[in-house]
């Protein structure tokens, strides 16, 4: 998969609330979106008013994950999706045929990019992508993807692109113990007081037992949206799904978000969407070591993240802009099978605010190497961040955090433990 898709990008969605799909919808803009059920009816408002984008099938793309696919057990697919032309937002409709041999099926969103086609603007919602009406009628899994990229007026045409995973598996004592219930209430969830910050939190809680499965066990990112009460320049943006706790059916975490300009008091608020997994073949792992490819070589360095608000006004002009970040990792994983979700990005402008043409951080391509013997194996995976402006590259900066759904755990772990690189691994080609 391509570390860049071809085409302008300029903005980055995020998911869950998205802003108006038409000339029309986008210029009512400014109801408040005060309540989830106001982002659920924005949602179905962009499904009413508008018939499903095209997908441009030169720059999407959908292949099985090479490591990932084990006839009986799993099989994991990975794609990237763009529509455009599209003002305020868009949506498109996806279906992938259930393999055979398998029963269970689910999709992961890792992230999307977005770019104004016409010159760079201001920005109010900047609605990376969520997935939402997932349905599983016989053979298939169906999905809607919706995506947002506005400044107040709605009417700038845009592109956008986002990256997901598929998974397909057997469940039950032959195949994976693993689940994922019909939901029974809204997975959406928000922060709409808007406190005068730049970062926010959102708190979520799911609890959802089924059967012998029991609990939930992880938590899927399925998208999440940000959004200015009046259209701003931007100098950061970033999400945080944080750390999830499992106590007995009950799966809870608490989420923050980061929209800037220069200015700390503009108010803003933000939505996710989520969904979760269960079973005791289930587990949420986040590796407190990685290594990353820096300098020709690779590096072991310790996993921190954090979102973290600059001071306010221009800040130190430090090295030249570039218009992606490209990083690149891997990591010795202590199960039979693994999936990298993007649960955390952040994105720094150099100097100070400006329009955008371009933003966005995804999970671009990733590969798994089974040990051989059943026991654990290594997670490849690439992150990309970009940043635009009609001047060119304006990213100084971009953090990420990718958390393992890991499937199946091992008892022995080559290595030394789970938080232990292996020693040697072949090298990824290069991204850039």
């Amino acid at each position: 998969m391509s570390k860049m898709i071809n085409g302008s990008y300029r903005s980055m969605l995020v998911t869950g609330v998205l802003v108006a799909t038409t000339t029309s919808l986008a210029c009512d803009y400014h109801p408040p979106l005060d309540s989830v059920d106001d982002v659920a009816e924005l949602l179905a408002e962009l499904k009413a008013s508008t018939p499903p984008a095209t997908i441009n099938g030169q720059n999407s793309v959908r292949g099985v994950v090479s490591g990932l696919n084990v006839p009986g057990k799993l099989q994991v697919q990975q794609g990237h999706s763009c529509a455009a032309p599209a003002r305020g937002g868009v949506f498109v409709e996806e279906v992938a045929t259930i393999p055979a041999g398998f029963d269970e099926a689910t999709v992961i969103f890792n992230g999307a990019s977005a770019s104004y086609t016409g010159g760079d603007h201001h920005v109010a919602m900047l609605g990376s992508g969520a997935i939402i009406d997932v349905e599983r009628p016989p053979g298939q899994l169906r999905w809607k993807a919706a995506g947002s990229l506005s400044d107040d007026n709605a009417d700038d045409e845009f592109e956008w692109c986002y990256f997901y995973s598929l998974l397909f598996w057997k469940s039950g004592a032959t195949g994976l113990q693993a689940t994922v219930p019909t939901p029974t209430a809204s997975r959406i969830f928000g922060e709409f007081i808007r406190p005068p910050t730049p970062v926010h939190e959102i708190a979520g809680s799911i609890t959802a037992s089924v059967g012998t499965f029991g609990g939930p066990r992880a938590v899927l990112p399925r998208g999440i949206a940000t959004w200015f009460a009046f259209d701003q320049h931007i100098l950061q943006a970033g999400f945080d799904l944080g750390t999830p706790a499992i106590s007995e059916n009950t799966i809870s975490w608490t989420s923050q978000t980061l929209l800037k300009d220069k200015e700390s008091w503009r108010a803003m608020a933000s939505a996710e969407l989520v969904e979760v997994m269960n079973g005791p073949g289930v587990t949420m792992w986040q590796p407190r070591v990685v290594s990353h490819w820096r300098n020709g070589r690779w590096q072991e360095e310790q996993v921190s993240f954090k979102l973290q608000a600059q001071p306010d006004g221009a800040w130190n002009c430090v090295g030249g802009n570039v218009p992606a970040i490209v990083e690149q990792y891997f990591v010795d994983v202590p199960f039979a099978y693994a999936v990298p979700l993007l649960t955390g990005w952040q994105l720094n402008q150099a100097c100070s605010d400006s329009h955008v043409q371009r933003i966005g951080a995804y999970i671009d391509h990733y590969s798994f190497e089974p040990s051989g013997s059943g026991m654990g194996g290594i997670l490849k995976y690439t992150v990309v961040g970009t940043l635009t402006d009609d001047n060119g590259g304006r990213l100084y900066d971009m953090q990420n955090k990718v958390t393992i759904l890991g499937l199946q755990s091992v008892t022995i772990h080559r290595g030394g433990g789970p938080t232990a690189p292996v020693t040697q691994a072949p090298s990824p080609t290069p991204s850039r």
